[in-house]
């Protein structure tokens, strides 16, 4: 049985408590009650999500358990608690946490080396020779730690890569697909099902440099209908190239089709939109939802072959390797 995709998840998150400080006298011979020595707590665990090229779902998060440990209280001898370790959290590149409760993004891992700090482990009490004034040498009180944070975080990934190419997965037209071409495959040699599963990045090498493309395939139906499982990871897109050459004779339907889902997609930076077909398309009237950018730039780009698309395709690479 394949492995359950999982890109949208709820996970509950604790951050440790901060260890408690000491209550504590200094005892020598000769000398029952010396000063105060109570040492301070240690600092919570925090949790970060850490960004890992070699992860691509979710799931695994459902059902673990993820709190960071709890800082050690301070004990005698001015001795502090150990600073509890911070927990990290595994996450596919790509992804986004947000406030459960508010909706407030927290924030993004678009690389391997980000560490998001999403919930703060809670400081270590004082212990009591911080409460000694010149009137109290004696102190018999110390600091609670801090409870660490405790959040609900919505986790979205969204593949990340500045160049995605959109195209049938499958189709009569073979020929025309660009995906055999990039991979280095025939098109019998090629596990459709496994593209379709899960979005997945293709390593391309340029005319100067290597790039990762994410890969997004739509299925066209009899009546005219897109499934489009993974068009909303064009979320980080800033080239969306759309390849509907494989399309034949149903081009001009399958592009209404689409085109209405690639509308309902929300995108954080699209730039462009590419669209390469054999005879012109409508585009003008189109309209997207980009977080942070004006409306993208559209280009219909005709082609006669799937030579001159992969041609086309090749010219609009950008962002490099993924790292």
């Amino acid at each position: 049985m394949p492995e359950r995709f999982t890109d949208n998840l709820l996970v509950s998150l604790r951050a440790g408590k901060g260890g408690d400080g000491a209550v504590h006298f200094d005892s020598r011979k000769y000398e029952a009650f010396g000063g105060p020595d109570g040492g301070d707590g240690g600092h919570g665990g925090s949790i970060y999500l850490v960004g890992d090229k070699n992860v691509d779902n979710l799931q695994a998060l459902e059902y673990m358990d993820l709190s960071a440990a709890d800082g050690a209280n301070g004990a005698g001898g001015l001795k502090k608690g150990r600073d509890a370790d911070d927990f990290e959290i595994r996450v596919p590149i790509g992804t986004l946490a947000y406030e459960s409760r508010t909706g407030a993004e927290i924030g993004h891992v678009t690389n391997g080396d980000a560490r998001l700090l999403v919930a703060q482990g809670g400081k270590g009490g004082k212990g009591n020779p911080k409460y000694a004034t010149g009137s109290r040498r004696t102190p018999r009180i110390a600091q609670d730690g801090e409870e660490g944070e405790q959040l609900g975080v919505s986790l979205r990934w969204r593949i990340y890569a500045e160049t995605m190419l959109v195209e049938p997965h499958e189709t009569v037209m073979e020929e025309d697909l660009l995906l055999p071409r990039i991979i280095g495959k025939d098109h019998f040699e090629i596990e459709f099902e496994l593209f379709r599963r899960k979005p997945r990045w293709l390593r391309i090498k340029g005319l100067y440099e290597m790039f990762d493309v994410a890969y997004l395939p739509v299925v066209l139906f009899d009546d005219g209908e897109i499934e489009q499982e993974q068009l909303h990871h064009a979320y980080w897109a800033r080239h969306l190239f759309v390849n509907l050459q494989p399309f034949g004779d149903d081009v001009e339907a399958a592009w209404e089709g689409l085109a209405r889902q690639l509308q309902k997609v929300t995108y954080r930076q699209l730039e462009m939109l590419f669209v390469c077909a054999a005879v012109d398309l409508p585009l003008d009237a189109l309209k997207f939802d980009v977080e942070n950018a004006e409306q993208p730039v559209l280009r219909m780009m005709k082609a006669a072959s799937a030579d001159e698309a992969l041609e086309h395709f090749m010219g609009q690479l950008t962002g490099g390797v993924v790292n």
